[in-house]
């Protein structure tokens, strides 16, 4: 009786260390504007390892962790895949969401007219003082 139940107590606790992780994203939004911050988070169960693959504007972004964060400075429609491992690392599965990104213009009229785009800025703080110094010039934007 005593092997019996040693021997249920090992299998089940083999058991839960070796199951098949079941993968999710938890995205903060789906849809944002150029520069607004998303917020991944896995909600994955049964995963102890978290690879993050993120379409951005030059290239491939990677993760290791279970949540991120991310912007993106140019519009378009962006993959964002989650694959999770167990503890073993020898059972795995992925999933994925997209991101929508808009881009910002505002119309500066003045003198003459002016289109003023985020994707056309490296950051929010460049893209912000762009349309201040128009503003100051007499510009309504």
């Amino acid at each position: 009786m005593r092997i019996a139940v040693t021997f249920l107590l090992v299998s089940t606790l083999f058991a839960s260390c070796n199951k098949t992780p079941t993968p999710c994203i938890d995205a903060s939004a789906t849809e944002v504007d150029v520069f607004e911050e998303v917020i991944f988070t896995s909600c994955s169960e049964d995963a102890a390892w978290y690879d993050w693959n993120l379409e951005y504007d030059a290239g491939v972004y990677y993760d290791i962790n279970s949540s991120f964060s991310y912007s993106w400075r140019d519009p378009g429609y962006f993959r964002v895949a989650l694959n999770v491992q167990n503890e073993k690392m020898n059972r795995g599965d992925w999933t994925e969401t997209y991101i929508t990104v808009n881009d910002i213009c505002y119309e500066c009229k003045g003198i003459s007219t002016a289109t003023v785009c985020g994707s056309d800025h490296t950051d929010k703080a460049t893209f912000d003082a762009t349309i201040q110094n128009f503003e100051k010039a007499g510009y309504t934007c």
